[in-house]
């Protein structure tokens, strides 16, 4: 950054609308995979996510800590090779009306019914794939099948931390076109977004049955 555009920065975020334009400048200079987690992202926060478990859980998830760390990403691998894999990793909840988004059934075949698998398909399957892969953590620690369990939580760690950022849960996400009016739209569902109760976009746990 040369002297005059840095001159013109600080007069600019003098002002609120500077202070937007700054973000946008700083938004837009970033690169794709800042959109996302991002590999280390998702060893971070499974890594931190371990310590905050309950004492009577934690003991089994700690000492596979090193596992997990290495699988939590197993899912972006997936992306590379079979590109539908895609879909399980965002769910644009604005394309089923306003929160909280009572048109979307929970359940994954009441949602097929209304709307159809193509439609579904498109419009992002991270609920559904976060209730796939709680049950299929349940049923291997119910079965004692440790070897099973522990790359099942590795794997719904990624999605749930998946459903964590904000760029997978809105149409927004594409708006690349145009993308001073994709951050400012966002900043602005985002900004009530958190004045909403609970700050929770997607009540009720999804079913998958």
């Amino acid at each position: 950054m040369n002297y005059a555009m840095g001159r013109t920065v600080i007069q600019c975020v003098c002002g609120r609308t500077g202070a937007f334009i700054l973000c946008a400048a700083l938004f837009l200079s970033l690169p794709d995979p800042s959109f996302a987690w991002g590999r280390n992202g998702h060893r971070l926060v499974v890594n931190k996510a371990i310590d905050t478990l309950p004492p009577e859980f934690r003991g089994f998830f700690e000492s596979n800590r090193g596992l997990l760390l290495q699988h939590v990403t197993d899912p972006l691998d997936a992306i590379t090779k079979s590109p539908a894999e895609r879909h399980n990793h965002f769910i644009l909840l604005d394309k089923y009306g306003r929160f909280p988004f009572e048109a979307l059934p929970r359940s994954y075949k009441s949602a097929v019914t209304k709307f159809g698998k193509p439609r579904l398909d498109a419009n992002g399957l991270l609920p559904w794939q976060i209730g796939v892969y709680s049950e299929k953590l349940t049923e291997a620690m119910k079965a004692g099948k440790w070897e099973e369990a522990r790359l099942d939580a590795a794997i719904l760690a990624n999605y749930v931390a998946e459903a964590h950022d904000p760029f997978n849960t809105t149409a927004l996400r594409h708006r690349t076109d145009r993308p001073f009016l994709f951050l400012f739209s966002h900043a602005a569902e985002r900004r009530n977004f958190h004045q909403r109760p609970h700050g929770s976009r997607f009540r009720g746990l999804p079913q998958f049955s």
